[in-house]
């Protein structure tokens, strides 16, 4: 079913973000209609904790969320997020 995937675990919400870059590569070169992300919250909870931080969490979420947006809708791709 899935026989054209290509997963990228990630390990911190730093990594999510430079992953977009490498994505854009990707779908370059690639033929991909559809971009999952599962748990798109799970890094920056780990990286952001407590209220000292929700606004530096919020304000670089927006701009990641911003980012995959322009991605996905600049190469004519389905994005799905799941936040958790």
């Amino acid at each position: 079913m899935f026989e054209h995937a290509t997963v990228q675990p990630l390990i911190s919400f730093q990594h999510q973000h430079e992953t977009i870059f490498n994505l854009i590569e990707q779908l370059a070169t690639g033929d991909f209609r559809l971009i999952i992300i599962d748990s798109i919250m799970a890094k920056f909870r780990v990286d952001y904790s407590g209220r000292g931080e929700l606004s530096e969490r919020q304000q670089f979420l927006g701009k990641h969320l911003a980012l995959l947006t322009l991605v996905a809708a600049g190469m004519s791709t389905t994005l799905s997020i799941a936040f958790d």
